[in-house]
């Protein structure tokens, strides 16, 4: 996709501000976002973030909540998914007719606790999602449970497809035929790649030269 110019920015802000949704506090902060997109200012805080539609909502989510602030892309990433699980967790979906918050391991779990085994699940998942091919990583599309399972054994018990299913950005994929293992995939390939640019973090087991440009912009900016 071509980046966003101005006007779209705005208009998506718009959107927001009169989708009737917000509380005054919300209101002020998303209208001092638009206001820096319409003096052609943003940039001075938020670089190109905004001229990206997936990355703005997740900058208008942040906005929302903590204000107008300087904020990289990196930091974007981490309090928007930490925002998200938290507010799954507060606010649990309707499952089996009764809004009941289901866990990611066996055992109960505190928000903060969930939202630590969520990060560890993700990043796990990320860090078995890849192949070579030619001697490239290539990222791949899904992942077993058994193969989360088996890589979080360490740090945690058994995991639950469902609290997956409700407190990550794992989603499901619906089976084709019954009985089939449960297969995952990351609600976009901009989670992926950042989640899979964490993981490898540290271990650097390939070159730059290796990884898709996505993954090494990421390890730049990590």
């Amino acid at each position: 996709l071509e980046p966003w110019g101005k006007s779209q920015i705005s208009e998506l802000i718009g959107g927001f501000l009169n989708s009737g949704c917000l509380d005054n506090s919300e209101i002020h902060r998303l209208s001092q976002l638009r206001e820096l997109v319409d003096l052609e200012r943003y940039h001075e805080l938020y670089g190109d973030i905004p001229c990206r539609p997936l990355f703005l909502r997740m900058l208008i989510d942040h906005v929302r909540t903590n204000g107008i602030a300087k904020t990289g892309l990196v930091c974007l990433f981490e309090s928007w998914i930490d925002g998200k699980v938290r507010r799954d967790c507060r606010n649990p979906r309707l499952w089996n007719e009764v809004n009941v918050r289901v866990g990611i391991s066996g055992g109960s779990e505190t928000i903060d606790e969930t939202i630590r085994i969520a990060w560890k699940c993700m990043m796990e998942a990320a860090g078995i999602m890849w192949t070579l091919d030619n001697d490239k990583v290539v990222l791949k599309p899904t992942v077993s449970r058994s193969e989360i399972l088996y890589a979080t054994a360490h740090f945690c018990g058994p995991i639950s497809s469902l609290g997956l299913a409700l407190n990550t950005l794992l989603v499901p994929i619906p089976s084709r035929v019954a009985g089939d293992e449960p297969r995952f995939r990351f609600a976009h390939a901009a989670f992926q790649e950042f989640l899979f640019a964490r993981w490898l973090r540290g271990r650097r087991t390939h070159s730059c030269d290796d990884l898709p440009m996505s993954i090494s912009i990421w390890l730049a900016l990590l």
